[in-house]
């Protein structure tokens, strides 16, 4: 993520919220079943914190994605 959003770096204040956004990510490209509010809850942030950082996560994922 930092990679592909340099030289735009992101201020991270609370890399918890980060980490549980890879966790959803990670999961999902391996078919793990957690829900959102099972992540949130592991990593102590709000499901709603957590749907923004994995929308921003996605977006900078998609735009580095090759286009078919």
């Amino acid at each position: 993520y930092l990679y592909a959003s340099f030289p735009m770096l992101p201020n991270i204040k609370k890399p918890n919220s980060w980490a549980a956004a890879l966790h959803l990510a990670a999961g999902e490209l391996l078919s793990q079943s957690f829900s959102k509010r099972q992540i949130a809850e592991l990593y102590k942030i709000t499901p709603m914190t957590l749907n923004k950082k994995y929308s921003q996560l996605n977006e900078i994922i998609h735009q580095h994605l090759p286009k078919n």
